[in-house]
């Protein structure tokens, strides 16, 4: 999971508290830390959804501005 030093900025002052990430198959699996270079970031739960299922304030909690900002990025 490659973050944006922006990304990871935010993710240390606690305005990014939710990442969003498509995956042919899952790379990732819940539990444990991912060490950055700004921060440590701990992977609490790792679930499939559909994009119908991310909401505005899903958006907002991932550092987009709304929802159809965070869909464009993935």
């Amino acid at each position: 999971m490659l973050f944006k030093a922006d990304t990871l900025e935010a993710i240390a002052r606690g305005r990014v508290t939710l990442a969003f990430r498509y995956w042919r198959r899952p790379s990732v699996r819940a539990g444990g830390r991912l060490r950055t270079a700004i921060c440590e970031i701990a992977k609490e739960t790792v679930e499939p959804i559909t994009p119908t299922m991310i909401g505005e304030a899903d958006a907002r909690r991932a550092g987009c501005a709304d929802r159809a900002d965070l869909l464009r990025r993935l």
